[in-house]
């Protein structure tokens, strides 16, 4: 059984029978975060995955790697970054690089946006993330905008996909909505939304949406709902 449990903003745990692997973990300043940082580090850490390099994306990176021993797997830039951060357990790469641990692996792939780290270093490219689990395919979009590749994503046969609607930063729904019938997705799950004021955005309308055109079953999580794949 796989959970994907969403922690609020971005921070999605992808719960395995062995361990938990983490999707931007950004838990201090995040005001609807729904656990601590103890309460995380508490548990088999198998990888913190990073799909770029701003704060509230790295959030708690660096204290969670340090205090679970586990890997880092982000971007080159970004990890030469976090190597000054005293985080030593790293695995860099590039786009389109898979990077494999016992019973899953992750494919970075293009996203659409800027990243510089909390203290303004640049950082490069962005990366959305392809999780291959079992027979189960997840996709976690990180910040982007709309962009063409997304129709190659038909592919993978997405079992579940993270995609933002919050806008400014990100697409706005009208675009995540075009973004999940190109990806094919059989689940769809809005993040990135209602954190801040000006990323406010109506997921249940968003949800309405890709019901009422046929594009995906969506599921609209609270903090620490999660959407369980069997």
């Amino acid at each position: 059984m796989i959970e994907a449990i969403f922690h609020g903003h971005s921070f999605v745990e992808i719960a395995l029978p062995h361990g938990s692997i983490l999707i931007d973990p950004f838990i201090t300043w995040n005001m609807h975060a729904d656990c601590t940082v103890e309460q995380i580090t508490e548990k088999n850490i198998l990888a913190v995955c990073l799909t770029h390099g701003h704060g509230d994306h790295v959030g708690d990176t660096v204290q969670i790697a340090n205090d679970a021993n586990c890997p880092v797997v982000a971007m080159v830039e970004l990890c030469d970054w976090l190597w000054k951060q005293w985080v030593h357990k790293l695995e860099s790469h590039n786009i389109w690089w898979t990077f494999r641990q016992d019973g899953w692996s992750v494919k970075f792939v293009r996203a659409f946006h800027s990243s510089s780290t909390p203290d303004g270093t640049y950082a490069w490219l962005a990366a959305g993330f392809i999780f291959r689990i079992g027979e189960k395919t997840i996709y976690h979009a990180g910040d982007t905008w709309l962009f063409a590749e997304m129709w190659s994503f038909e592919k993978y046969a997405l079992d579940l996909a993270f995609l933002p609607i919050g806008d400014r930063f990100t697409m706005w729904i009208d675009d995540a909505l075009i973004a999940a019938q190109r990806i094919c997705s059989k689940i769809v799950v809005p993040i990135h939304f209602d954190t801040f004021p000006p990323i406010k955005a109506d997921a249940q309308g968003f949800a309405r949406e890709l019901m009422a055109q046929n594009i995906a079953v969506p599921k609209v999580l609270k903090p620490w709902q999660a959407v369980v794949l069997s």
